[in-house]
């Protein structure tokens, strides 16, 4: 699991003179004038992205906040934010701290050091997953761009990209090829002449373009009504359930090779799953049902406990929300070892030789 973005802003009035002076005088400033009179309309801060070698933080400093915002995950290895560096790069609290630290260093600021004096407002949760070919995993983002139904609803598609959840500041998700978006920050620097500050060789271009990544982002009102603790105290277990919590129903547990007959096969699982076999057949029915005329024709045919019983079957079985609204097994899980989790460029390679 890798933290992919952090923001983070800490609020001003209770700084020394010195302090609140020196802040004031840093940035750029945007502002609104009247060219006749001379007259300031209004006068705002900028946002100012401060750059080393290897990453880049954006700070803003208002008159009553200071910001910041970034890849953590650029902080604690040499640039790379596919995967975490350390152990440490999935906690808030160490990532946060860190951020801190390189964005007092790098825009010559000083900056409190002190946890509890800061508000996380979105932390990007990530995990990267190997198919058998960049083929694979545009189909298995054609599959995705069809889960609709329940909570999920598909906002925008671009590209090899799909979200979820639009301008949500809730919890909103993206799924993307993490090869194209790695082939386009590389040739961002070659178009501006800049080295580029991770050196990738083309053997792991070749092997990131089998990369499927799922992203969630836990907006600012999940942290302020929904966090089960403080950013502080919250550890890559928590998140991790975060991140289950939503893709996990969508692309369901593993199915086995007899679930994918959709036939006798799928139906034996579901006796085998319900609490009794002719629940389990009512279940299987019902999927009948959805594989004949969609997601929402099926709910609304039945009452709605019936519905959510069902559904209880179903996902027992092994289906998620991406097989139900697509009304057939998704592919992505034809085989146990077609969709694999990795948490290095080790395993991608040692997989991909």
């Amino acid at each position: 699991m890798l933290l992919d973005w952090v923001s983070l802003y800490l609020p001003r009035g209770s700084e020394p003179a010195w302090i609140r002076a020196q802040w004031d005088r840093w940035g750029d400033r945007l502002c609104r004038y009247c060219p006749r009179t001379g007259t300031v309309r209004w006068e705002s801060a900028a946002w100012d992205s401060v750059r080393s070698d290897s990453h880049q933080i954006a700070v803003q400093i208002t008159g009553d906040t200071v910001r910041l915002q970034g890849s953590p995950a650029r902080l604690w290895g040499d640039g790379d934010n596919t995967f975490p560096a350390c152990e440490g790069s999935a906690s808030v609290a160490a990532s946060a701290e860190r951020m801190i630290r390189a964005a007092a260093d790098l825009a010559g600021v000083w900056l409190p050091h002190d946890r509890g004096l800061w508000h996380v407002t979105r932390v990007d949760v990530t995990r990267n997953f190997l198919l058998p070919s960049a083929a694979d995993v545009r189909a298995a983002l054609g599959f995705l761009r069809g889960t609709e139904g329940g909570r999920y609803r598909v906002s925008a598609t671009a590209g090899e990209t799909v979200y979820w959840g639009g301008k949500s500041r809730l919890r909103r998700a993206k799924a993307y090829l993490k090869g194209a978006q790695l082939r386009a920050w590389v040739a961002g620097f070659e178009k501006r002449r800049e080295v580029c500050p991770v050196q990738y060789a083309p053997a792991v271009l070749d092997a990131a373009d089998r990369l499927l990544r799922l992203e969630l982002t836990l907006g600012a009102q999940w942290w302020r009504e929904r966090a089960p603790c403080t950013w502080q105290e919250m550890g890559p277990e928590v998140l991790g359930e975060q991140w289950e919590s939503f893709f996990g129903r969508m692309v369901g547990a593993r199915c086995e090779a007899t679930m994918l007959d959709q036939g006798l096969g799928l139906l034996s699982t579901f006796e085998a799953v319900a609490p009794t076999a002719a629940r389990g057949r009512a279940a299987f029915r019902t999927w009948q049902v959805i594989k004949a005329t969609g997601w929402e024709h099926a709910r609304a045919s039945m009452p709605k406990a019936t519905w959510y019983k069902h559904l209880t079957i179903m996902r027992a079985a092994g289906l998620g929300d991406a097989d139900l609204s697509a009304g057939h097994v998704i592919p992505l899980r034809r085989r146990p070892v077609e969709m694999v989790a990795v948490g290095s460029w080790a395993q991608v390679l040692a997989r991909a030789a």
